[in-house]
């Protein structure tokens, strides 16, 4: 997931990450690190819920072009 992360970040993109609602703990966890890291706020976000709804909400905002699933 880190490696991913960083190319994403380095390709000047943002990331919101959707975690596994089975196992967000991992996600959650990792995010806070992130936000004690140097990257500016709103460059990885994450967002947890219903994975249906939120890949709909995502897929259909005008901003995003792209979505990858991991």
């Amino acid at each position: 997931m880190i490696s991913l992360l960083a190319a994403a970040v380095a390709m000047g993109n943002a990331v919101v990450m959707v975690p596994s609602p089975k196992y967000p703990l991992p996600a959650l966890e990792f995010f806070q690190v992130l936000q004690s890291s140097d990257l500016p706020g709103g460059v990885v976000s994450i967002i947890t819920g219903g994975r249906d709804q939120l890949t709909q909400a995502l897929a259909n905002h005008s901003v995003v072009k792209a979505i990858w699933y991991w």
